[in-house]
């Protein structure tokens, strides 16, 4: 088995957010490249959506994907299709089984069919206004630069794919799974296994805690197995 330092990996961002997410981390940690979301298909899944970001990726080298979110879902599927030698999800769910149950509801009602990029992005960024009101305002203004620059229509075809999406469990995926306590998302209650957890981080620890994520991925990275 290759050391886990010594392979190329590969960041997916979450939804509403693009490369900028992980400048950190491109920095902090070697071998590492952003995979910045493509164009969707009208009507396509988040599995078919994943089997054509999974053409971006040197999978006949071994390798790391490190997703956010959506892009950790999306991590999810590139695994089932070609076995990484770790995925380290952060603020994400492993498996469909694993969303709360507002997103369930959400689902069976057939509501999520409704979403339309336009109102729903606006909603993404009054969320993103209020959780970076009080962050250091390097934070704040990247944050918000984020989701000012989202295309609405991604926006939508991204909320349907994740609240439709169906993916089972992977019992022998070597995950690494970072979670924030406070996750209003997807809930910290309802995961199995998290590896570190980031007291008081929300769903954007991704960026306000991203010190102290760095230094644990490294950690798992140096690992030897």
């Amino acid at each position: 088995m290759p050391k886990l330092k010594d392979c190329t990996i590969y960041c997916l961002p979450g939804l509403g957010a693009d490369r900028r997410m992980y400048e950190a981390y491109c920095k902090g940690i070697p071998n590492t490249k952003v995979v910045e979301f493509i164009p969707h298909v009208k009507g396509e899944s988040l599995v078919d959506y994943s089997r054509r970001m999974a053409d971006h990726i040197n999978h006949s080298k071994p390798f790391v994907l490190i997703g956010t979110s959506m892009g950790g879902m999306i991590s999810m599927e590139i695994n089932r299709m070609y076995p990484a030698e770790r995925v380290i999800l952060i603020s994400s769910i492993a498996h469909a089984g694993e969303k709360p149950w507002p997103i369930k509801l959400f689902y069976a009602s057939q509501l999520y069919r409704l979403v339309r990029g336009q109102i729903t992005l606006a909603c993404f960024r009054v969320f993103v206004r209020m959780k970076v009101r009080r962050k250091p305002k390097g934070l704040a203004s990247r944050m918000y630069a984020m989701a000012q620059d989202a295309q609405a229509a991604f926006v939508g075809f991204g909320v349907r794919a994740v609240v439709s999406w169906k993916g089972s469990a992977q019992p022998h995926a070597k995950v690494f799974r970072v979670h924030g306590s406070r996750d209003l998302m997807f809930w910290y209650s309802r995961l199995s296994n998290v590896h570190y957890t980031v007291k008081g981080g929300s769903h954007v620890a991704v960026i306000s805690h991203q010190s102290r994520i760095i230094e644990a991925i490294k950690e798992e990275l140096e690992k030897e197995y």
